[in-house]
Parts: C-alpha cells; structure tokens; sequence
C-alpha cells in the first residue's frame, strides 16, 4: 500500500503564543505548502492518551516565509499545548491533494488526525485511521480515557457533523457502538 502523506518538512521552531509554527520545507514542496488549507503534523506520545505518530490535523491560517521556513499560522483548533510539541515534528501533507475541492468536502483521509467530540461529553478521542467497508465508511478513534480504540460507523444515527474548519468530528453517544463502558 502506497504512503497516504508526502513529507513536506520538519518544524524548526515554535511560537506557541501566536500557535505559528516554522516548517524548513522538504525540497519542491513549497508549492505544496503554499497551496494547502492543511497540514498534519506527527507528534511523539504525550502521555495524554494521545497515540504516538498518529498526525494531527491542523488548519492553515496563513503562510508566509522568512530566511527560507515557512511561517504556518495555524486555526484555534490546535491547542497551545500541541504548538509547543510540535518542534522537530514532521510535517506532512496528504499525498492525494486535491486543490479545487468543494468547500466543506471531506474525504475519509482527510478525517484522520481530527479530534472527536461526543455531545454533552467534550472531546472523547482522536481518529487514527479511517477506511471502507461494504456497508459503510468506519473511523478508528484513539481514546483519551484509556488505551484502546474504537471502530466507529460514519453513519447519520451516529455522526452530528465534520466540522473541517475546526479539525473535529461531533457524534451522537458511541456506547451502542462499543464495548463496554464508552464514556
């Protein structure tokens, strides 16, 4: 199976403050970089519950480059937290870039690396993979709580919204879809 990301850089330094981050762009992806709404960024484990190596989503606010890095303004869905653990991370890019799409599109891969947020509950997880299946598309969300995952249909009785803009996906209570106690 082909590599889903192109890497497009390495974060050299951060301004947590201001959630801007300076990537020193891999060779020939500054077009890339330039032309994306988003990047994922590879952090190492936390400790949070977070899974390591799993890209998290971020949104481009702006760009604009200094002494050869490029200076990515990212969207207040990235925690300042994230920021300042984002030096030395590999930023990434994913490989099938599609520039003229529909605004408010999303594409399975595209849900990768977003937060999950569970009405009435708040942020539950983190989606690590998504892929098809015969009867519908399936997300894999690491949770917060603890150290597993769950397997969750993108169906309409589940899912609220994809909120691209903000990097999240807000479903209805996942415990009929789990085992166990899901909250």
């Amino acid at each position: 199976m082909a590599d889903p990301w192109i890497h497009a850089g390495v974060v050299r330094s951060v301004n947590v403050s201001r959630r801007e981050v300076r990537v020193a762009a891999a060779a020939q992806c500054e077009s890339l970089l330039e032309d994306a709404s988003w990047v994922h960024i590879r952090l190492a484990a936390s400790g949070d519950g977070r899974v390591e190596g799993v890209p998290l989503r971020c949104r481009i606010e702006r760009i604009r480059w200094h002494k050869g890095l490029a200076l990515l303004l990212l969207g207040g869905g990235v925690s300042r937290d994230d920021v300042a653990r984002m030096k030395g991370a590999e930023a990434l890019l994913p490989a099938e870039i599609t520039p003229d799409e529909e605004e408010g599109t999303w594409t399975l891969q595209d849900l990768v690396g977003m937060a999950v947020r569970q009405v009435d509950v708040g942020e539950i997880g983190r989606v690590v993979d998504a892929f098809p299946t015969g009867a519908n598309d399936v997300i894999e969300v690491a949770m917060l709580r603890d150290d597993r995952t769950a397997l969750l249909p993108m169906i309409d009785d589940l899912v609220v919204e994809v909120d691209g803009d903000r990097g999240v996906v807000v479903v209805r209570d996942i415990a009929p879809y789990v085992g166990g106690d899901a909250d």
